[in-house]
C-alpha cells in the first residue's frame, strides 16, 4: 500500500468513479451524460426553469448547453414543462429507476467484491460517523 491519501482525495475519487459508472449505465440505456444529469436533478422533484439550467452548468461537455440538455429530455418524453417548472414524466421516472437499479447492482457487486459483509458494514458506519462529525444530520 502506498502512503495514506487524505479523505478529500478518496471522496473526490469515489465520486468521480461513481458518476462515470452511472453515466456508462445511462449511455447503455440510450441516455447521454447531459440527459442523465437532467433526469437525476429532477428525480427529487420539480425544479424552476432558471434553477434547473443553473444546476446543469457544471455538467456541460463540449458545445452542449443547458437548454440543449433540457430540450433532449423534453423531446424524448422523459420530462415535462408546466407552470415554469420542469418535472419527470412517468416515463422519465421509469427510465431513472431502470438505470439506477441496473447500475447500483452492478457497481455494488464490483466495488465490494473483495470486502466481507462485516468490513463493508464498518466502512459505511465509519463514513456516517465522519459525516455526522462534520455536521451531517439524517433526514
Amino acid at each position: 500500500m502506498t502512503a495514506p491519501l487524505p479523505l478529500s482525495y478518496w471522496a473526490r475519487t469515489l465520486d468521480t468513479l461513481l458518476q462515470d459508472e452511472f453515466a456508462r449505465a445511462a449511455e447503455a440505456a440510450g441516455l447521454d451524460r447531459g440527459q442523465w444529469h437532467v433526469l437525476t436533478r429532477l428525480e427529487v422533484g420539480a425544479v424552476a426553469d432558471d434553477s434547473l439550467r443553473e444546476s446543469l452548468a457544471p455538467f456541460l461537455v463540449g458545445n452542449d448547453t443547458p437548454d440543449a440538455m433540457v430540450d433532449r429530455v423534453v423531446g424524448g418524453g422523459l420530462v415535462e414543462h408546466r407552470a415554469n417548472e420542469y418535472r419527470l414524466t412517468d416515463r422519465g421516472r421509469e427510465r431513472v429507476d431502470q438505470v439506477e437499479e441496473q447500475a447500483i447492482d452492478d457497481i455494488h457487486s464490483r466495488a465490494f467484491e473483495s470486502l466481507p459483509q462485516e468490513e463493508k458494514d464498518r466502512l459505511f458506519a465509519s463514513l456516517e460517523r465522519v459525516a455526522s462529525n462534520l455536521g451531517w444530520k439524517p433526514a
